[in-house]
């Protein structure tokens, strides 16, 4: 462990004494909080400052706000926010607020994403990777360099104006030429969609429709947890995932981006539960359609009624699922459910919300929910 994750893991357990003792309120007292900071941890000069600004700029009362489930995807984005509003490193950003995650019973500490990280390594898509602040596969150490889980190895500031080339799955593609490579992946979209047409006459699989050509992840989308997959639904909805689901398929974040230049486009579906603001963009938003319990119980028809509304009744169309990352299982319970409901072209977009921001790819604002659920008749007013 790194002397600086080391510092911000004392930090997250002076912050969870805090809390304990004084309650949420306490993270609304600035002078308390830095008093009791000072107190356990005077020799954290650097880390009070850092403390100081998460406050000034409501980094801390949003990550409180959001539901555990979506801090990764919150505390992304006051990363960025920090960075662009502050000029803030965001790796430096990123730790302070992992340690106010855990004092919130949101994350684990700051040391643990390098330890779950270290674990099980997995590809990346080079140095436009924009990762989400939940613990995900790494190969480097936070140590000495401060890189951060997701191995963002350029900062967000720089990534919107020039993208790199040296890892870039196109650029590979074509030679060192990123926009040779792109062309050669429109034209293979352009096949997969004769594919397409020419699988409706002959009865090709589903499953054979769509293929990964980058053939990596975002955000843990390709994580395995050693979860098995099973045939019913799922209760303890914020809990890891399998790799499999029966009766659909697994789709990844590149393969989603493919679907959607082909025909028919398939119809994407959000089905998280939890009020949130953004999700993908052209994303129907159905949180009924996820709901736990068992298939053929009572939510079932309310299920088949909106999923029949949303497809104009097409059972054949490709259906997209997803909410809200790979530790999330509302899509997985939707793909059981639309089966039942008899849809056939099914697909389960494990990465989700998590995933499909981590690769920078468009959102837009959750649309008002179609079979609302009790949580959002506060939210969605509108």
């Amino acid at each position: 462990m790194s002397g600086n994750a080391t510092i911000f893991d004392e930090l997250a357990e002076v912050l969870t004494q805090l809390r304990q003792r004084f309650g949420n309120e306490a993270f609304a007292d600035r002078r308390r909080m830095l008093g009791f900071i000072a107190d356990y941890l005077p020799e954290a000069r650097r880390e009070m400052r850092i403390v100081a600004t998460l406050l000034d700029e409501g980094t801390v009362s949003a990550l409180e706000r959001c539901a555990p489930h979506l801090a990764g995807i919150e505390m992304d984005r006051q990363t960025e926010r920090l960075e662009s509003g502050t000029g803030m490193n965001p790796d430096v950003a990123r730790q302070g607020i992992r340690a106010f995650a855990y004092a919130m019973e949101k994350g684990p500490k700051p040391s643990s994403y390098e330890t779950i990280a270290s674990a099980s390594p997995v590809d990346r898509r080079g140095d436009e990777w924009a990762g989400l602040s939940q613990a995900v596969e790494q190969t480097h150490s936070l140590a000495g360099s401060h890189r951060t889980i997701e191995n963002r190895s350029v900062t967000l500031a720089k990534s919107k104006t020039k993208k790199s080339t040296k890892h870039d799955f196109f650029a590979k593609l074509g030679g060192g030429n990123r926009n040779l490579g792109i062309a050669i992946i429109g034209g293979c979209a352009v096949a997969l969609g004769a594919i397409e047409l020419i699988g409706a006459g002959t009865g090709a699989s589903p499953d054979q429709e769509y293929t990964d050509q980058a053939g990596s992840g975002y955000a843990g989308e390709l994580t395995d947890y050693q979860v098995l997959a099973k045939d019913g639904l799922e209760s303890n909805v914020g809990s890891p995932t399998p790799l499999t689901i029966p009766g659909g398929t697994r789709v990844t974040t590149a393969e989603v981006e493919q679907m959607l230049k082909l025909t028919p486009t398939p119809l994407l579906i959000d089905v998280l539960d939890s009020p949130h603001e953004t999700t993908i963009k052209s994303a129907v938003y159905l949180p009924s359609v996820g709901a736990p319990g068992r298939i053929g119980d009572e939510n079932q028809p309310g299920v088949k009624a909106v999923l029949d509304t949303a497809t104009d009744g097409d059972k054949v169309r490709p259906l997209v699922f997803f909410c809200a990352g790979a530790q999330c299982w509302e899509s997985y319970n939707a793909v059981l459910r639309a089966k039942a409901a008899q849809y056939t072209k099914l697909y389960w977009y494990r990465g989700g919300l998590a995933s499909w921001s981590a690769a920078g790819l468009p959102m837009e604002r959750t649309p008002a929910p179609n079979g609302q659920t009790q949580s959002q008749n506060n939210y969605y007013g509108r």
